[in-house]
């Protein structure tokens, strides 16, 4: 009687230890993602997970499902590598406490209309068994349609790509921060608005960045830009 007292103590201990270890990341703007384009064009659609923890960490992802409708190309980038397909799993570069990682997909729709959805666990690779499912989610239709997070969270950003300076329109009407991030999550460059910015990139090598929005602590959204 006593060794099954101490079995089960044991058991529920372990159970209360599991639930005790926090996620070490989130995902910003949210784990599902989801716009509206045109054929031809080039649809580009990011989550972002946030290191919240004290120690660096390493994201592994893997596709859960696909469903991409035919003639279409889809490509998935992560903070270490974009890839020629949808491939079915990757391991991104280290991530240090306030940082990001990312995975990116990529759609161009050519001549066929249609809705694909795309999904991916992401996890830190110290805690397997502590999943999020990414959901991206793009409708191709005959009328122009809105640049995904763009218009949704009422912050526009233009030319993009970029070649000396870019243009940040809100219509929120509150005071909003800014922070640029290149692929390995380094900031590198910051600043704040209320309506309008002009931001110059001509220190900036060419590549790939993201630019992401917080309401104080909040972060609205996450765009993605290409400095030429």
């Amino acid at each position: 009687m006593n060794l099954l007292k101490h079995i089960v103590l044991l058991g529920l201990c372990l159970a209360l230890t599991n639930i005790a270890v926090s996620q070490s990341f989130y995902e910003t703007p949210n784990d599902t993602v989801e716009l509206t384009g045109m054929k031809e064009d080039l649809q580009s659609l990011m989550i972002s997970q946030l290191n919240t923890s004290a120690d660096t960490i390493r994201v592994k992802w893997q596709k859960v499902s696909e469903a991409v409708p035919s003639n279409w190309d889809a490509t998935i980038c992560d903070n270490s590598i974009c890839y020629a397909s949808l491939v079915d799993s990757g391991r991104m570069i280290p991530t240090a406490p306030g940082a990001t990682s990312f995975l990116l997909l990529h759609v161009t729709a050519h001549v066929n209309f249609g809705t694909a959805i795309v999904r991916y666990a992401v996890w830190d690779e110290t805690t397997p068994a502590q999943r999020d499912t990414l959901t991206f989610i793009v409708h191709i239709t005959a009328t122009a349609g809105i640049t995904g997070a763009n218009d949704a969270s009422g912050i526009r950003i233009y030319p993009n790509p970029v070649t000396n300076i870019l243009q940040i329109r809100s219509d929120l009407g509150t005071d909003i921060t800014f922070r640029v991030t290149d692929l390995s999550g380094k900031e590198v460059q910051r600043g704040s608005m209320i309506s309008s910015v002009s931001v110059s990139t001509d220190g900036l090598p060419s590549g790939c960045y993201f630019v992401t929005f917080l309401d104080r602590s909040k972060i609205l959204s996450t765009h993605k830009i290409i400095k030429e």
